[in-house]
């Protein structure tokens, strides 16, 4: 036993020791540090492609330590206990990790950054309100899109999701003919090129999306799985 002191790693090595657990079948204890911990949850993402939290990268650090202290370690089964979903403000917000201590400032990566680096295509998908639900399913299904910008007389009114759709098709509420203009979602943000990399992690904790806006046009859409791939290349080794 050491003494307590503090950490920012959630949900485990709290100062208290539960009724639940059974010294008789634990044979070692690894100590592990935020930093580590932190550090291994990125490059699970961008190494292995394991999108887990910060008790998962603290897991595997802990694994990886037991495993240098032995001869011949054999196999290691690591239980990985959480998602990444709950840390795209923390671990995986570069301008945390920075504030923080756990990681040196970036180079100023921008939102262009990232559209270049991922070979977007300049061409945005839209709907109408008075598109027919059938139609933008088609259209969703077709183009592998789960949501689009929703245009009325050329000016931008919000959004249409495959969530905002499946439900009320699912409950009866509407049919594949009705339009979509009550299903539409006002909940977006408008950025722009130039603006830092780090401005997304924000707008995607707040489950908003993301359009780029160019000269008085909206020219990329850009949602959650996009700031992951890049993080992904980012830590990549590129």
């Amino acid at each position: 036993m050491v003494e307590a002191h503090g950490y920012v790693l959630e949900g485990i090595g709290e100062d208290i020791i539960p009724q639940t657990c059974d010294f008789k079948v634990i044979d070692q204890i690894v100590r592990i540090e935020d930093k580590e911990s932190f550090l291994m949850t990125r490059a699970l993402l961008t190494q292995e492609g394991i999108f887990a939290g910060m008790s998962s990268g603290a897991a595997v650090v802990g694994a990886l330590k037991y495993m240098a202290s032995k001869d011949n370690p054999g196999r290691v089964l690591v239980v990985l206990p959480d998602s990444g979903n709950r840390y795209l403000s923390k671990v995986f917000n570069d301008a945390w990790m920075i504030e923080n201590g756990y990681m040196e400032p970036n180079s100023g990566k921008t939102i262009r950054d990232l559209i270049t680096s991922l070979h977007k295509q300049k061409q945005v998908l839209s709907a109408k309100p008075e598109d027919q639900i059938g139609s933008v399913v088609n259209t969703m299904r077709d183009k592998g899109v789960s949501q689009m910008p929703v245009f009325k007389d050329g000016k931008l009114m919000g959004k249409i999701t495959e969530t905002a759709l499946l439900r009320p098709l699912f409950q009866g509420v509407v049919k594949p003919t009705d339009t979509i203009e009550g299903l539409v979602d006002r909940h977006y943000t408008l950025v722009r090129m130039d603006q830092p990399i780090d401005d997304l992690n924000n707008i995607f904790t707040n489950e908003r999306l993301a359009m780029v806006e160019e000269n008085n046009e909206i020219h990329y859409v850009l949602t959650k799985i996009d700031l992951i791939s890049y993080l992904s290349q980012l830590s990549g080794g590129k």
